[in-house]
């Protein structure tokens, strides 16, 4: 088993495997879903400086902010 770890700790260029998603409120949790992000899902970390954690799946990039991607737990794939 891989380490889990928050989206948030995630340096630049790793691929990730979403595990969970712990976003407080059904709109910020509706939100994530829409963009594809799931439990199972893969997507590329492209950026994690100060800000907004920049994340890209299926070729389209997302800012998420950092608080939310504090409580998206994934393990690191490559």
């Amino acid at each position: 088993m891989r380490e889990q770890i928050p989206l948030a700790m995630v340096p630049p260029g790793r691929v990730v495997r979403i595990i969970s998603i712990n976003v407080k409120g059904r709109g910020p949790y509706r939100r994530l879903l829409e963009l594809g992000l799931i439990p199972g899902s893969m997507v590329r970390v492209v950026s994690n400086a100060l800000g907004p954690v920049v994340i890209e799946k299926n070729g389209v990039r997302f800012a998420i902010g950092r608080g939310h991607a504090s409580r998206i737990i994934v393990e690191i794939i490559g």
